[in-house]
């Protein structure tokens, strides 16, 4: 996502901005046989992740999977980006799950800090006069449904 001007992004846009390049995607590129089986073991190691997968778009049967993970077989050009496709949506998934679980601690809430992107929109009174927040250094604890927003952002 490029970077955002003021007024141009909704919340969950912004939150999928930051978060996207922290989440930890496998870093070795897919073309490389690490990178490959990196990618093939997070997407066949569970249930779950098999189901997910299948839900992203990954349709090659589970012979097919065994005989890349074996090496007896490459996957295709648009298998290999089936493949990237499924593993970025089920680690998504993943995070999204773990996140709301963080995020909402069984209803007691959580800390956090809010550091606005771009501060141009800001109208004055709410500024200081160097132009930062007046409010700077308040960390308010949130209390709320996080549901909403994780799902947005797992899209």
């Amino acid at each position: 996502m490029p970077s955002p001007r003021p007024g141009s992004f909704k919340g969950h846009e912004a939150v999928s901005w930051q978060v996207d390049p922290v989440m930890g995607y496998v870093a070795t590129p897919i073309r490389a046989r690490r990178g490959l089986l990196a990618r093939l073991h997070y997407l066949t190691r569970s249930d779950r992740a098999r189901a997910a997968a299948r839900e992203a778009g990954l349709t090659a049967t589970p012979r097919t999977i065994r005989a890349w993970l074996a090496g007896t077989r490459s996957p295709s050009h648009a298998n290999l980006a089936a493949i990237e496709q499924a593993y970025r949506a089920v680690r998504r998934e993943n995070v999204a799950r773990y996140l709301l679980a963080r995020l909402s601690r069984d209803g007691r809430g959580t800390w956090v800090e809010f550091h606005p992107l771009n501060q141009s929109k800001v109208t004055r009174p709410q500024l200081d006069s160097r132009g930062s927040w007046s409010c700077r250094g308040q960390v308010p604890r949130v209390r709320q449904d996080f549901g909403q927003g994780i799902s947005r952002w797992s899209r």
